[in-house]
């Protein structure tokens, strides 16, 4: 896919790298690169590990892009030098799923995924109430991707909470625009960002 922001000034191309990967129960995931590049400098040519999970739509982003090329007089030859990524990507894919299917076969509870939202989120003597607000909202974003998640695939586990918890960030937290509507290019812009 290719996903244009703004007037064409920053660009995201999306490649799909092997088949999905099927986790039981409907839980599939598409191992994924993203290519993100700018024409007003904003963005570095970059490739980032990116996994959806086909139920829910999340993209599981990673942190550290695979390359990184600023835009200088030699962004052409960098690139190529840096370019020779697929083969990593493929193998950091394996891993994700390899760790989905670990964190499957580990229970997590009700109790347990409220105290990750907690720890994850939590709320200071030291905040306003404004602030103890919003804090509470992600709670609730968090919860209620936590239900969606236990009413499609039953008792909980840890692959769940992953993903509820992301799920709320990127669908609920990042992708938010006024009057509570959800904007998948502001989600996709801000997870880059």
């Amino acid at each position: 896919s290719c996903t244009v922001f703004g007037v064409g000034e920053k660009i995201a191309v999306t490649q799909e790298l092997v088949a999905p990967v099927d986790l039981g129960k409907g839980d599939i995931i598409q191992p994924q690169i993203c290519w993100i590049t700018s024409y007003n400098g904003v963005w570095a040519t970059a490739v980032y590990d990116l996994t959806s999970r086909l139920f829910c739509q999340n993209q599981l982003i990673g942190q550290q892009p695979l390359v990184k090329v600023k835009h200088t007089k030699n962004h052409d030859s960098l690139l190529e030098m840096r370019v020779r990524i697929l083969e990593g990507s493929i193998a950091r894919a394996e891993a994700l799923a390899n760790m989905a299917r670990v964190l499957i076969d580990q229970e997590f509870t009700d109790v347990e995924f409220s105290e990750l939202v907690a720890q994850v989120l939590p709320t200071g003597v030291d905040m306003t109430v404004r602030q103890k607000d919003n804090v509470w909202t992600r709670h609730q974003y968090c919860r209620a991707a936590w239900a969606k998640e236990r009413n499609e695939f039953g008792a909980g586990n840890r692959w769940m909470a992953y993903n509820a918890v992301q799920g709320a960030e990127q669908h609920r937290i990042n992708g938010r625009a006024r009057g509570g509507l959800y904007d998948p290019m502001k989600a996709m812009e801000k997870a880059i960002d």
